[in-house]
């Protein structure tokens, strides 16, 4: 996940007042989630698990499409990457890109949930990541709550 492109998006978003907000840090976190259970549920299932998720972020159903038609990760790196910079988005919307486009490359590259939810909640900052680890914890212990949710079908 190291290409020319990526780095190019990252220095975009560097070279952007990415100044989020509280609420806009809470969205992208629960963007985040998504993107980790489907992670959990490809490692356990398979890529194409994900073939038939509904959604309506193009840049999420791109993606997918792109990841479980056995694209290449160059290549889906360079096309997500391309559409990034093509949109010159700013702030919360540049952001909540870039967290997909990493979480599509991380599921991609079969990546473990644990380092791809730290990798994700990198892009919402020090201090989110520090009150995230004073009050939520590792994120082991919120797989174990949801399967508890799930078996209490407390999810619907």
């Amino acid at each position: 996940m190291d290409s020319n492109l990526k780095k190019l998006s990252i220095q975009i978003a560097l070279n952007k007042n990415m100044s989020l907000s509280k609420a806009d840090k809470s969205e992208n976190y629960i963007q985040i989630q998504k993107l980790i259970q489907l992670a959990v549920k490809v490692r356990r299932e398979g890529l194409l698990f994900i073939e038939n998720i509904e959604t309506e972020h193009f840049m999420l159903k791109k993606g997918i499409q792109l990841i479980t038609s056995g694209t290449d990760p160059l290549i889906v790196e360079e096309i997500l990457s391309k559409l990034i910079i093509s949109g010159n988005y700013e702030g919360n919307a540049l952001v909540s890109r870039l967290i997909i486009m990493d979480g599509i490359l991380g599921i991609q590259y079969g990546e473990n949930p644990q380092r791809l939810h730290d990798n994700l909640t990198a892009w919402l900052g020090e201090e989110f990541n520090s009150a995230y680890l004073e009050n939520i914890g590792d994120i082991e212990v919120m797989k174990k709550i949801e399967m508890v949710r799930e078996r209490l079908n407390l999810n619907d």
